[in-house]
């Protein structure tokens, strides 16, 4: 979800139609330029730069001096991020489910009021109704990455006109003391507010490249789970049974520090009869497991490796067939190619009262996991691949049975607090975690 594709697709054609509109950027990235002042080492100044400007670009050309005022220019237009779009929160219904996405960008305006014919500051104040009748937009859009979600782009307040609060973040020449007349600038900062609402079965598309290279990227987090009693327990909740006669989907990112022993990425098993269901590895390979005792199983495990110290999104899906022909598995949303069948079908029932437990319980997994999510329903392959490439969309939300938001786990002082974005239940817990265990290793 960005912003910079809202103002490139519908802002910044009717400001570059603006007959003051000299030069127009779109939103700006922040670059260092090595200048020479006769020392050994120079100096390293700040400038902003349109986003499609390389490095070596500005060194060799000076592009970096496009978007720098002086009296050559009519004006200098151009964006800032300020704050990227986040998902501000969702509500869930039987049949709906929608989305809200927040964020604010800035709006830059340097105006050479002697080479636009304005014969005093007070004149430049009539570009503002124009641009704040651009700026106010409100509606369904029609087309594009976003089309029929709702759109606002609110005018929210102007900045405080003084040269270090607009300009403060570059190194430009001051004229003179500051910026003075005939010279005039502004700052509008615009707030952008986007609805998303699908239908039971829908998808959301997937989010866009970020919007500059120096851009804020969120934090993501992984739990590092031991291998010896760490794990995450989602509770029992009655809609985790699931069996050789539910059709499901699991898909996760994980990265495995080894590859000794069989390692639990989820399961739903109880240890005393043996019964239940688990995914996970073994050796180097993906498995699924429908047990109903030792020697009756249905056992399905890939033919392709995976490698330790590498992070992967691994996902299974089931049709619900009782049959281990209804099983794929993806490495990074690819299917692969084979599966081995150790049992293709079982008798009875893998049904149990134990949690649904994600890196152990008959065998805990050395382990870090970012991100996992189960749905009660096939995912498509497209949707799966979408999902592999784009993890920070999800298909099919309304479907969704299981969504740890790790990477806002809390520390309660001996454990850790996942929020579970489905609402299913009031959140999962860690068990024998140690508050060093969260970390910023993720894909």
């Amino acid at each position: 979800m960005k912003i910079k594709y809202l103002i490139d697709t519908i802002l910044s054609p009717q400001i570059t139609a603006l007959e003051f509109a000299d030069k127009y950027a779109g939103i700006v990235k922040t670059i260092n330029i090595a200048v020479d002042n006769q020392t050994e080492t120079g100096t390293i100044k700040r400038y902003p730069v349109a986003c499609n400007v390389q490095g070596d670009d500005c060194a060799n050309v000076g592009i970096y001096g496009e978007l720098v005022p002086d009296d050559t220019k009519k004006s200098v237009i151009y964006w800032e991020l300020i704050q990227p779009m986040t998902n501000t929160g969702y509500t869930k219904t039987k049949d709906f489910f929608n989305k809200r996405f927040k964020g604010t960008a800035r709006l830059i305006v340097w105006l050479n009021l002697a080479k636009l014919g304005i014969d005093d500051c007070n004149g430049a104040i009539l570009t503002l109704p124009i641009l704040e009748k651009i700026l106010t937009q409100k509606g369904k859009l029609l087309s594009g990455v976003y089309e029929n979600s709702l759109l606002w782009i609110e005018p929210k307040s102007l900045v405080k006109q003084d040269i270090n609060t607009i300009f403060g973040g570059y190194d430009y020449p001051k004229l003179k003391n500051y910026y003075l007349y005939p010279y005039d600038f502004f700052a509008i900062d615009v707030n952008f507010t986007l609805d998303q609402c699908l239908a039971k079965g829908g998808s959301f598309p997937c989010a866009l490249p970020i919007d500059c290279p120096n851009d804020p990227i969120p934090v993501c987090k992984s739990i590092l789970l031991d291998g010896v009693n760490e794990y995450i327990d989602c509770t029992n909740n009655s809609v985790f049974d699931i069996n050789k006669n539910t059709p499901f989907t699991f898909s996760c990112n994980v990265k495995f520090p080894n590859l000794t022993g069989p390692k639990m990425i989820f399961s739903k098993y109880d240890n005393v009869s043996l019964k239940g269901v688990w995914f996970g590895v073994v050796g180097d390979k993906i498995r699924l497991t429908f047990a109903t005792s030792v020697v009756n199983s249905i056992i399905v495990q890939t033919t392709e490796s995976i490698n330790i110290n590498t992070w992967y999104n691994l996902t299974v899906k089931f049709d619900g067939s009782a049959n281990g022909a209804g099983i794929n598995f993806y490495i990074d949303g690819i299917e692969t190619a084979l599966n081995t069948v150790f049992f293709a079908t079982t008798s009875g029932d893998q049904l149990n009262t134990g949690s649904f437990i994600i890196g152990g319980n008959l065998f805990y997994s050395n382990m870090l996991i970012s991100v996992a999510k189960m749905w009660n329903i096939e995912l498509s392959n497209t949707e799966i691949l979408n999902y592999a490439n784009c993890n920070i969309n999800t298909p099919k939300e309304l479907d969704l049975i299981l969504n740890t938001d790790i990477g806002n786990a809390l520390w309660n002082g001996s454990e850790f607090n996942i929020p579970d974005l489905t609402l299913i239940t009031a959140g999962y817990t860690s068990v024998n975690s140690e508050e060093i265990d969260l970390l910023t290793d993720c894909p």
